[in-house]
C-alpha cells in the first residue's frame, strides 16, 4: 500500500527564525507580521536575540512564541546559536550560559530547541552532539547564504544522520535586514489549519520540509519505492548513507525535471529527498527511516 507523505493535506507555510527592532532586526514586531502575512506565510516564530515572544495572533498572522540564545565559543571558534520554539515562559541567560543549559531551559518550558545555521557556525559533529535535547538543524538559513555565502548545512546533517543522529531538517530566513534576506528559506508543514496545536503537532511529527523555493507537489512511498512530484527543477537527489548509488541523481540540464522515482536498497539505511531549481534553490525533505525497505 502507498503512504502519501505529502500531497492529501493542507500545507501550511513558516518561518521559524526570524528578528525584529526588538533585538537587532530592521522591522518592528508589526511591520515583520505584516510583510511575511503579504508574502502569504500561515504563521512566523520571533526569535529576538535574548527577547522572548510570548506568541499570539499579530495582524492576523499565527506567531509561535520563540527566542533566541548565543554562546560565543572563542577559543574554539564555534557560535552556538539555540533557538527556542514554542515554549512558555523567559528564563534569564547571558553570553556566559552555556549551551547545554540553554536546551535545558527551553525544553523544560515546553519547547523544541534548535542549533541554529552550524554551517555559518562552523560547528562540528561533535559540537552539536555535544548538546542534549536538540532536536531540529537550521539546514538552509537565508541570511547566512545571503550575507556570508555559508548559508547551507545539509552536508552537516548528513554526516551525523550517518552516525546515527537524525535531527529534524528546518528552512528559516533568520530575517534581520528586510532585504535579500526575506522570505529566503522556509518550511512547508502538513496541518489542517494555522493554529499553535496543529503547528506544533506537525513540527514534532516532522511533518514537514524545507525549501529555498522549489516545491514538493506530491510524495509517496510504498512496495519498496519512493515517487515524487515537484515544481520544476534541475535535480531531484535521493540522499542515502549508501556511498554510490548510480539512480541517485535525477537531471535535467532545462530545469524542467518534475517527477522522481527511487527503489529502496536493504543497506539505505535512511533517505532524504533534495531538490534544486535552475536558481540553485533547493528543497529537502526530513530523513525517512528504512525498514526492510519501506520507509518509517
Amino acid at each position: 500500500m502507498m503512504k502519501v507523505l505529502f500531497g492529501d493535506a493542507r500545507q501550511l507555510r513558516g518561518n521559524l527564525h526570524t528578528h525584529t527592532t526588538r533585538s537587532d532586526g530592521r522591522l518592528s514586531l508589526e511591520e515583520c507580521c505584516e510583510a511575511y502575512k503579504n508574502l502569504g506565510y500561515d504563521f512566523i516564530c520571533v526569535t529576538d536575540h535574548r527577547v522572548y515572544f510570548e506568541g499570539g495572533n499579530v495582524g492576523g498572522l499565527l506567531v509561535l512564541p520563540g527566542e533566541e540564545f548565543m554562546y560565543m565559543d572563542k577559543e574554539r571558534r564555534t557560535a552556538y546559536h539555540i533557538v527556542g520554539i514554542d515554549f512558555n515562559e523567559d528564563f534569564y541567560t547571558d553570553g556566559q550560559t552555556l549551551p547545554q543549559n540553554v536546551a535545558d531551559g527551553i525544553l523544560k518550558r515546553g519547547g523544541i530547541a534548535v542549533m541554529g545555521h552550524p554551517a555559518w557556525s562552523l560547528m562540528s559533529r561533535e559540537d552539536i552532539l555535544e548538546v542534549r535535547g536538540i532536536s531540529a538543524l537550521e539546514v538552509y538559513s537565508g541570511v547566512s547564504e545571503e550575507y556570508t555565502a555559508r548559508g547551507d548545512s545539509t552536508e552537516i546533517a548528513d554526516l551525523l544522520a550517518a552516525r546515527g543522529a537524525r535531527y529534524g531538517l528546518l528552512g528559516v530566513d533568520d530575517m534581520h535586514f528586510n532585504k535579500r534576506d526575506l522570505a529566503r528559506a522556509f518550511i512547508m508543514l502538513n496541518a489542517e489549519g494555522p493554529t499553535r496545536e496543529n503547528v506544533r503537532r506537525a513540527l514534532d511529527a516532522r511533518e514537514y520540509y524545507a525549501s529555498e523555493g522549489p516545491l514538493i507537489k506530491r510524495l509517496i512511498c510504498g512496495g519498496g519505492r519512493v515517487e515524487i512530484e515537484t515544481t520544476p527543477v534541475k535535480r531531484i537527489c535521493f540522499m542515502s548513507d549508501r556511498w554510490y548509488e548510480k539512480t541517485r541523481v535525477n537531471y535535467s540540464e532545462a530545469g524542467d525535471l518534475t517527477r522522481a522515482e527511487y527503489t529502496l536498497h536493504t543497506d539505505d539505511t535512511w533517505l532524504r529527498i533534495e531538490g534544486m531549481d535552475l536558481r540553485g534553490r533547493k528543497f529537502t525533505t526530513n530523513y525517512y527511516l528504512n525498514d526492510n525497505g519501506e520507509l518509517v
